[in-house]
């Protein structure tokens, strides 16, 4: 390979003989081998040519050519620069570049979700305008959800570089979320401490996790890319183990809930009680809506047929409370049709009574007032 190197080196010379020549080189990491021992052979000679060489690179990218870009970049004819991410003004400048009417709420979104990273800030203003997205507040959360396709592809391709372990522990972390413990990262990527450790360290040298414990994406964005790669089937199983993990280690019960409303469907009675207390927890901080959903989902597990009728009253209850009285009234329908104990039969129909009454049916209320009466009447 040398006299091809040094065939290279006088070609180079001779264009540098007519007119000062810069070599610009992107994506250095991504070099081949023989590419990057040419560099250095030109670097050991620049201050006899009027060469300028710029290279661009990702550090700690794994690889055959790390040895030698780690030589090239501390050669002391390279000057290192590392750059800053983009702040707030900056990605308000090239956010209203794309929607001239961007809201400060907008901005910060995509500030947060890039990371100011402007690879990553460009390809994701590009999907929104894609998309035909207004710049307005309301698109926020679609933002925080969005992961194009082309830094997805990139995103891959760097994780998949990785080692095996690697790959497990950002799955195991894109399914927990940001914030996740290292030790219930470890878990669900079956690793232990030590493989966990390296692995995270891989990750933090490739840029996609920050270091340290708790483990987060470094940016948000790169989550969204590496959770829509996992396959369905795996990402509720994970889900499912997140949620085991979570609990066994005395996690608030609503954490844990958040994952079971993504795992699968199995009727597993360990997942109706969690369901149950989630939304006990969220009845009483007065948030119906998150209580709704929980149940919602424990009847969808499905329960054992004595648990249908509880759940059913405390999904109506839930319904009932924040204003979905329609909602509330057929709940109490379904519990009459599966109710055999006369306490919970009176119960369903107070309860149906004051979803009717809510929903304007008076004499509907009446009705089942009366029937709930007679019920307890027959005691």
């Amino acid at each position: 390979i040398f006299p091809l190197i040094h065939g290279l080196f006088w070609l180079t010379a001779g264009v540098a003989e007519r007119r000062p020549l810069a070599i610009l080189i992107d994506d250095a990491h991504w070099c081949d081998v023989p590419s990057l021992r040419f560099l250095l052979y030109l670097l050991e000679r620049l201050d006899e040519l009027p060469v300028a060489v710029v290279l661009a690179l990702r550090p700690g990218e794994p690889g055959p050519a790390a040895e030698l870009l780690e030589r090239i970049c501390t050669h002391p004819n390279t000057t290192p620069k590392r750059l800053s991410a983009l702040g707030l003004t900056s990605v308000r400048t090239l956010s209203h570049a794309f929607f001239p009417q961007a809201g400060a709420a907008f901005c910060r979104a995509v500030a947060e979700h890039t990371a100011g990273n402007p690879f990553y800030l460009h390809e994701l203003l590009l999907a929104l305008q894609a998309e035909g997205k207004a710049s307005g507040g309301e698109d926020v959360e679609q933002i925080r959800a969005l992961a194009p396709e082309s830094i997805s592809r990139s995103v891959l391709v760097r994780v998949g570089r990785l080692d095996p372990g690697a790959i497990a522990i950002a799955r195991a972390v894109s399914i927990l979320g940001d914030g996740a413990a290292l030790r219930h990262a470890a878990a669900l990527a079956s690793l232990d401490g030590d493989q966990a450790a390296s692995a995270i360290d891989a990750l933090s040298a490739a840029e996609i996790l920050a270091p340290g414990d708790p483990v987060s994406f470094v940016p948000p964005l790169v989550a969204a890319a590496i959770y829509a790669d996992v396959p369905a089937g795996e990402r509720a199983i994970g889900h499912l183990h997140a949620a085991r993990l979570l609990h066994a280690d005395a996690a608030d019960p609503q954490r844990v809930a958040a994952h079971l409303l993504l795992s699968p469907r199995r009727g597993d009675p360990w997942v109706v009680e969690r369901l149950q207390a989630a939304a006990a927890l969220a009845s009483a901080q007065a948030s119906p809506q998150t209580a709704a959903r929980c149940l919602a989902r424990a009847l969808d597990e499905p329960p054992a047929e004595e648990v249908a009728v509880p759940l059913l009253i405390a999904l109506s209850e839930a319904h009932l409370m924040s204003g979905q009285v329609e909602q509330a009234t057929q709940c109490c329908e379904q519990a009459l049709e599966r109710v055999h104990d006369d306490r919970l039969r009176a119960e369903v129909e107070h309860l149906h009574g004051r979803a009717l009454s809510v929903s304007g049916d008076h004499r509907g209320a009446a009705l089942a007032f009366e029937r709930g009466l007679a019920v307890l009447g027959e005691d």
